[in-house]
């Protein structure tokens, strides 16, 4: 932006010392010299609007180039939602969107219903914790050079064998530019999950991103 400025400057001096030697061969000095005055205000005035819109566009662009954001938008809590719906306390279960409707198990009077599966604190964040894999550094910005994004959500009443995924997609153009699955070892009634993207999986390109999440393949 300095490089504008110095070169808006420059511009006008140079403008006024052309001027001047126009004006001192003028027959009418007085005439010539209000006359250049008026057009040097004219062209400074210009020169500055125009340094200003390119120093502007410099700014923006070199805002995009630094920071690229990831919006949730809720839509994660839409998706565990839905996978709340099709985990219901009669444990009928859907093996993806278009899944037959598995027949419920007989059930006798009096037995409680299976545990539903649900999740909660679906977050992006920096950085994890080893200790229970929760997230440590909570952030929904981040810069270009960013080395590791996570999103992160707790599991409740998940069991062993339950398949979670994630896709990372580019708001822009709506592409999917990285998926990942991963099942789930050992049932549990809470624990803390994370996926993350790395520089080598996808290009961070600026601008607003989205991260979802499945279970079992059901969005």
């Amino acid at each position: 932006m300095k490089h504008y400025a110095w070169a808006a400057a420059m511009g006008l001096v140079l403008l006024f010392l052309t001027s001047a030697c126009q004006a001192f061969q003028s027959d009418d000095i007085g005439a010539t010299v209000a006359a250049d005055s008026a057009r040097y205000v004219t062209e400074a005035a210009g020169i500055g609007q125009t340094a200003l819109a390119q120093q502007t566009r410099v700014l923006s662009t070199a805002q995009a180039a630094e920071t690229y954001v990831v919006s949730m938008n809720d839509i994660n809590r839409q998706l565990l939602a839905t996978v709340r719906v099709v985990n219901p306390p009669t444990a009928a279960v859907y093996s993806n969107p278009s899944a037959a409707l598995a027949p419920a198990p007989n059930v006798e009077a009096g037995t409680p219903a299976p545990p539903t599966l649900s999740f909660s604190d679906i977050n992006t964040a920096i950085a994890v914790r080893d200790s229970d894999g929760c997230p440590d550094v909570l952030q929904t910005e981040f810069s270009a050079d960013t080395s590791r994004i996570y999103i992160t959500a707790r599991a409740l009443n998940i069991r062993a064998g339950t398949r979670m995924s994630v896709q990372w997609s580019y708001d822009a153009d709506g592409q999917v530019r990285f998926e990942e699955p991963w099942t789930v070892t050992s049932s549990a009634s809470s624990f803390c999950f994370w996926f993350y993207a790395e520089p080598s999986n996808f290009e961070f390109t600026p601008g607003q991103w989205t991260a979802r999440l499945f279970a079992d393949g059901v969005a």
